[in-house]
């Protein structure tokens, strides 16, 4: 917050003295003071005020467009458009899921004009992750098929650039992405293929993301992970698959816990509830129906 208003006063005094016309050197000056208060106001939003202060975040960032020197200075246009990116990304899950995802990739696509996997490849990374997210989104009510081929494209993208040794946090977290992608496409396809890829990319996420290092991810994988054996179990119908399934929903409870991430371990238990019932049409139906019931009910007391 001191940031912000420190940088709210700087504006000021400088809109104040260049005047309504501001020099080339003046214009640069004003375009990166408005995307450091929204790269401030994006932090402060993740602590409050999410949707107003990444509304704010745009407005700057669209301010720092106008004052930035385009083509002559490609490098700063090509952050602020990222920011900009991103910002919609993150306000798409907010509100207006569609209109905000389009947003954001029409400004990622203006950023990777200069931010090249040769060059660039951190942003690289971080910009077709964005890319991939927003047409995960935009599957959800339109062109189902043609934006999940879109995302996973995008992904892969990512995954040409994001290797374990060099960005070992982006590999997990594209792998973890593409495993989430290939879930989705298999609600399309059906295909048996498609649930041994998104394990494998699970996996692979796995490699980084842990329990003692990044607990909140390591519990979704694991989440994520016991729904892909559930699905594999009802091609094969073995048991061991339901086995791996409830043990990875047991790590998942190691971290969400239902005082902390109570939406979380309500997304736990369903998932848990739906492997007993599993277990009930190989043995001990009475049983596992009551462990099922069991779960099922821990959700919706959390729900």
């Amino acid at each position: 917050q001191q940031a912000v208003d420190g940088l709210n006063e700087v504006v000021g005094l400088l809109t104040s003295l260049y005047g309504k016309n501001p020099k080339s050197a003046e214009r640069v000056k004003l375009s990166r003071l408005f995307n450091a208060q929204g790269e401030s106001l994006s932090v402060l939003s993740e602590i409050k005020e999410k949707v107003p202060y990444l509304e704010h975040c745009i407005d700057l960032y669209t301010e720092a467009l106008k004052t930035s020197l385009g083509q002559r200075d490609p490098e700063l246009s090509a952050t602020i458009q990222m920011n900009l990116g991103f910002s919609y990304m993150r306000l798409a899950e907010e509100k207006d899921r569609l209109v905000n995802s389009n947003l954001a990739l029409t400004a990622d696509y203006e950023a990777l004009k200069f931010f090249t996997a040769r060059d660039h490849p951190l942003q690289f990374i971080k910009l077709f992750n964005s890319n991939g997210k927003a047409f995960l989104n935009l599957s959800e009510s339109s062109d189902t098929g043609a934006n999940l081929v879109k995302a996973l494209d995008a992904y892969h993208e990512a995954a040409k650039v994001a290797s374990l040794d060099s960005y070992p946090e982006d590999y997990a977290l594209t792998q973890m992405n593409i495993g989430e992608a290939l879930s989705s496409w298999y609600q399309l396809q059906n295909n048996r293929s498609v649930l041994t890829g998104a394990l494998l990319a699970f996996h692979n996420s796995l490699l980084v993301f842990k329990e003692d290092t990044h607990p909140y991810s390591f519990a979704c994988l694991q989440n994520d992970i016991a729904k892909i054996y559930s699905f594999l179990f009802e091609y094969t119908r073995r048991k061991d698959f339901l086995d791996k399934a409830l043990d990875s929903e047991k790590e998942a409870l190691k971290v969400f816990k239902p005082d902390v991430y109570p939406y979380n371990y309500f997304l736990v238990k369903l998932v848990s509830g739906n492997i007993f019932g599993l277990y009930a049409a190989l043995k001990d139906p009475k049983d596992n129906y009551s462990m099922a019931i069991v779960n099922y009910n821990d959700a919706l007391d959390r729900k």
